[in-house]
């Protein structure tokens, strides 16, 4: 197949951890890939060389979005009229419409997937371009069961809807490490990841010995979780780790994993965590960890903002060494329910079915 992924970047990212691991498996698998990024910039993420990676030439200016959103879509119907592909993959909530816009009558089936909450809220003209350009899509990629019942209410009957959960990347092996008093979360610095509710959550442990490290690149937040942690007298405690290129070695390393995000897709750091076997807590929230963690046997399940139950959760898998080991075994199978290859599978069968040949 000549597959044509559409992507907003490879920044640090759960969506572009995504694009990147899958894009590279479907060309090992033989296909010929082309992604085209949405916008120009640093790739923390690294593509099979395979891959021919296409970037528009200008960037978001003083003309502002409308003029940019105008430009782009000009920009990717030239690329897809130029690479003919046979099937199109979009990903990204806010840009699947256009690239369903960029390529109307070129008569090639456009698959796309969303990766954020369900239960995300768009703005008023985002809700009224999706109802347009969704139904006229050739097929829909989900990330778990809620995702799908509610793309089903947005499609039309002859619309495909496949739910396909993200895969595991797989990590470089790294020698045998053993796990530290270490809380671990991994997450941008952003108000959606609730990192604040982890730092609320922790600092009302009663584990003196016991460290948070946050990994993840710096945003919005960072200033105001700095001085919260501050505040809370927790700065001999908590490190901020920023990107980490390892992050194998990081997860080995943790004794708990928590994902305090207020909303999610299909969260990567969370089923990362779990396949290198460190036992995960997370809140209950409207999409993902409830489809991912199985309460009690491979990692915590807390009210959705209840921050002592939270805090309950963590200090209960720290005073208890033998509750994590299990848990943390019971979490490493994930790595063979959402392996690359079957995942793979799935999307590479997903976008065949709607190449005429």
């Amino acid at each position: 197949m000549k597959i044509l992924v559409v992507a907003p970047s490879l920044r640090l990212g759960g969506l572009e951890n995504s694009v990147s691991t899958m894009t590279s498996w479907l060309a090992d698998a033989g296909h010929s890939l082309t992604l085209v990024l949405c916008y120009r910039g640093e790739r923390f993420y690294e593509l099979n060389d395979k891959i021919d990676v296409v970037e528009p030439g200008f960037s978001l200016s003083a003309r502002g979005k409308v003029y940019f959103y105008l430009s782009w879509i000009r920009f990717v119907r030239h690329v897809i009229k130029s690479k003919r592909p046979d099937v199109i993959l979009s990903y990204g909530d806010y840009h699947n419409s256009l690239v369903k816009l960029s390529s109307s009558f070129l008569q090639v089936p456009v698959v796309v997937t969303d990766r954020a909450s369900p239960g995300l809220k768009f703005p008023l003209y985002m809700r009224l371009i999706r109802s347009l350009t969704y139904p006229k899509c050739s097929g829909v990629i989900a990330q778990t069961q809620r995702a799908a019942l509610v793309k089903k209410e947005l499609l039309k009957k002859g619309v495909k809807v496949k739910i396909i959960p993200n895969p595991v990347r797989s990590f470089e092996p790294s020698q045998k490490v053993d796990r530290k008093k270490v809380v671990l979360a991994v997450a941008r610095h952003y108000h959606v990841k609730g990192l604040d509710r982890l730092i609320k959550a922790f600092s009302r442990l009663d584990a003196p010995e016991w460290e948070l490290h946050i990994a993840g690149s710096l945003g919005p937040e960072t200033q105001k979780l700095e001085k919260m942690v501050q505040g809370l007298g927790l700065s001999d405690r908590t490190k901020f780790l920023g990107s980490v290129s390892n992050m194998g070695l990081l997860y080995s390393s943790a004794s708990v994993f928590v994902l305090p995000s207020r909303s999610e897709g299909f969260p990567n750091a969370l089923i990362e965590a779990m396949s290198l076997g460190c036992p995960s807590i997370a809140f209950d929230i409207n999409a993902g960890p409830s489809e991912i963690i199985q309460h009690g046997e491979n990692g915590l399940i807390v009210e959705d903002g209840d921050i002592q139950e939270m805090s309950n959760a963590i200090l209960q898998l720290i005073d208890n060494e033998g509750l994590r080991l299990s848990m943390g075994h019971n979490a490493s199978k994930l790595s063979n329910d959402l392996n690359l290859k079957s995942i793979g599978e799935k999307y590479e069968n997903f976008l065949k079915s709607f190449v005429v040949n």
